[in-house]
């Protein structure tokens, strides 16, 4: 549903399927280092990810540049081979933190930067001073108000579901399709 929704709404379907692309070769990886699939997939999907632009251009998208598209890719890999070589040793506590809310960062972020960028106008050809004025000031916000969204908004729905997930688990008394009782007649153990 999830694809159908990226191919179906964007004015620029092959990029939000690249972007899914991306993300799910991590899981493809993922399956291979425990043996539970192959890893031609995330091969695949490289090569299909590097071709889009060469199919946008051809399909009409001037825009689109090859080699930031090339090079917006290549930092993912690295970033992603990055984690994959440090995931077992003990990272510092700010990137830590940066994890533990980095869902609200990409939330919080573009909503932000328009709002920044209304205020503050458009700096491109601004001096370097103003544009990293700009950019410690966005990351000034950013930071606190991911934090904040974080907080306030995401870990509280988290409880929310984990407690429905919960009473989803519970089987009732005569209720239709409840799960059968556990062999031995014993009582299911709460968590």
């Amino acid at each position: 549903m999830a694809l159908a929704l990226v191919l179906l709404s964007s004015r620029v379907p092959w990029f939000g399927a690249a972007i899914l692309a991306v993300m799910f070769a991590g899981t493809a990886v993922h399956r291979w280092e425990r043996g539970a699939g192959p890893l031609w997939p995330v091969a695949a999907t490289g090569l299909l990810v590097a071709a889009l632009p060469l199919w946008a251009r051809n399909a009409g998208w001037w825009w689109v540049q090859p080699k930031v598209w090339g090079l917006t890719i290549l930092l993912a890999v690295l970033t992603f081979a990055a984690a994959m070589a440090c995931r077992s040793r003990t990272l510092p506590a700010a990137l830590t933190w940066l994890g533990t809310i980095s869902y609200s960062l990409y939330l919080v972020h573009l909503p932000l930067l328009l709002i920044l960028m209304r205020v503050v106008g458009e700096l491109r050809g601004a001096p370097a001073a103003a544009q990293l004025g700009a950019g410690v000031l966005f990351l000034a916000l950013l930071l606190p108000l991911s934090w904040l969204s974080h907080r306030c908004i995401e870990l509280p729905m988290q409880l929310v579901g984990r407690r429905l997930v919960k009473g989803r688990d519970r089987p009732s008394a005569g209720r239709a399709g409840a799960p059968p009782a556990p062999a031995g007649g014993g009582r299911r153990p709460r968590g």
